[in-house]
């Protein structure tokens, strides 16, 4: 782990050297200053999608006040006084077209602006039902596993037996794409010859596996921590646990 620590650290000091000094170089040669950052942020600090329904409304708005302006010029030279009852009933239709054509522009954006707000939550929600339903078939899984009688024996097996054959048998089902079960055996095994397994992978230049399979190991112990905390809040004394050292709660949909 320090080995992956110190490759990640001078990898971020590399960046953050690199970022300096291009910031730097933009500012001493005139590319770069307040007013200009200030308008890169302001780019990104809203969804393109409210940006571009702001511009457009405001390009009618503003193609609707220069034809009324263009209207109020073309009559106003004439005092109202002057005019027939008749022009003077058309120079007040053609106000109100303006005025309605104004309205129902704006309601047009403003319609646009909500439906985008809603793609952007519906699009939201679906990820996290989605991620919901991955949660609850994990668990699924590990609780399947759990009460699996070839499962356990297979993790005694590994325990017993020597490590490098062990270790052999660990790598041929990471190429086979059995992730979730070299995961799920490596929780079930004691710390000593998990640490063992994982440092084997160090040995071999695999820092990133070993990396990745701490950190699975860390979201499968937070999923079943997750998973136990409503049965846990709900248990009576009427309704004793009758197992230990597994995860048997579900998520809520």
């Amino acid at each position: 782990m320090r080995t992956v620590w110190n490759a990640v650290a001078f990898v971020a000091v590399v960046n953050l050297l690199t970022i300096v000094i291009a910031a730097g170089w933009l500012y001493r040669t005139g590319r770069l200053d307040r007013d200009r950052i200030e308008a890169v942020r302001e780019i990104f600090r809203r969804p393109v999608a409210e940006t571009e329904a702001d511009r457009l409304a405001e390009q009618d708005a503003a193609a609707r006040d220069a034809a009324a302006a263009e209207l109020e010029v073309g009559w106003s030279p004439v005092p109202v006084t002057n005019l027939d009852a008749a022009d003077a009933m058309e120079r007040f239709r053609d106000l109100g077209r303006v005025a309605n054509d104004r309205l129902g522009r704006d309601a047009e954006a403003i319609v646009a602006r909500i439906e985008a707000t809603y793609r952007e939550r519906a699009a939201e929600l679906a990820a996290l039902r989605a991620g919901i339903e991955a949660d609850q078939a994990r668990l699924d899984e590990i609780n399947a596993r759990a009460e699996d009688a070839d499962f356990q024996q297979t993790v005694l097996d590994l325990a017993e037996m020597k490590l490098d054959t062990a270790f052999a048998i660990v790598r041929v089902w990471l190429e086979e794409g059995r992730r979730t079960l070299v995961v799920d055996v490596l929780h079930a095994i004691d710390a000593d010859r998990r640490s063992a397994l994982l440092g084997e992978f160090v040995d071999i230049g695999r820092d990133g596996v070993a990396a990745d399979l701490q950190l699975a190991l860390r979201e499968r112990t937070a999923l079943e921590a997750a998973s136990t905390e409503p049965a846990d809040a709900d248990s009576t004394d009427s309704r004793p646990s009758t197992r230990s050292g597994t995860a048997n709660g579900r998520l809520d949909a």
